[in-house]
Formats: structure tokens, sequence, C-alpha cells
């Protein structure tokens, strides 16, 4: 999907197993230049809204990026008396196959389907598990992959 990077759009943030109470952060960034924060504490939504589907809008209002790639950095907050503050903090950094271009937009609303971790994490928080079973539980989730490291580049080396 490629949309101008001067263009106003809309991510529809599918929602794969219809937990909506769960606090979020969701940066969406560009390597070069630009930053939008998409939010949900568990009362408020902010940058994003809640649609009557599950699904979640976020409507990219003058962001300023950059032409480059869109990524977005997800961040799941959830309640866990095992952690000595709470919350078992769950972050992922993907891709989003969005390319901001100079170019022509090809549409204006785009649709990405993310395997939330937390999902993942709460089917083996819900019971316990022998050690056999952790593997039964998780042999269909494919971890993200993680964020590729930019290669550093000389430019105008004196000798």
């Amino acid at each position: 999907m490629r949309i101008n990077y001067q263009s106003d759009f809309k991510i529809i943030e599918k929602n794969l197993n219809g937990d909506v109470n769960t606090p979020f952060r969701f940066t969406y960034f560009n390597p070069f230049k630009g930053k939008f924060i998409a939010s949900f504490d568990g009362h408020e939504y902010v940058g994003c809204s809640r649609m009557e589907d599950g699904n979640l809008l976020v409507a990219f209002d003058n962001p300023c990026f950059s032409p480059g790639m869109l990524k977005v950095k997800r961040e799941y907050f959830i309640s866990d008396s095992d952690f000595q503050d709470g919350i078992c903090n769950l972050v992922s950094v993907e891709d989003t196959g969005i390319v901001l271009t100079t170019g022509k937009t090809d549409e204006s609303t785009v649709e990405i389907t993310s395997y939330p971790d937390y999902a993942a994490y709460n089917s083996i928080q819900a019971f316990p598990l022998s050690d056999n079973e952790y593997e039964d539980v998780l042999s269909d989730f494919v971890p993200p992959l993680p964020p590729e490291e930019e290669e550093e580049t000389v430019t105008n080396l004196e000798i």
C-alpha cells in the first residue's frame, strides 16, 4: 500500500480476539521523521476510536511523516500480579505494509490484521499448564521479527 506522505489517511486495526479492555499504546513512526501515538488507558481512547465491530480506527490528520516505510511499535499493558508493578508489558515492532511515498496515494484507508501479543500471553495465563502443554499452546504462535538494524554508512570521508 502506497500513501503520499503529505496525505491524511486512516488505518483500521483488525481486532482478532475481541478483547477491547486491554490498555495499549501504538506508536506509528517513520525511521526518518514523524511519530503518531494511538492509545487506550482502559477508559479513554486518544488518537483512535473503537468501531462498532470491535476494530480500531486510527485517523492520521496531518501526520508530518517523511517518505519511507511506516512502522508501528505496539505496547500492551496487561494486569498481572506476578510482576512487581502489577503490569506485564508486551512490546513488538512491526512494519505496517504502508510505504509513504512522494507519488500517488493508492487508497486513503488501510486495513491491518495484527496478532496481538497479549492473546498468546492470556491463553497461557488462563490455566496452569504442564511443561509440554506450553508447546501446544504456542505451536501456532509466530512471534514478530525483531526490527531490522540499519547499516551505518560513512559519507564525505577525508583521507
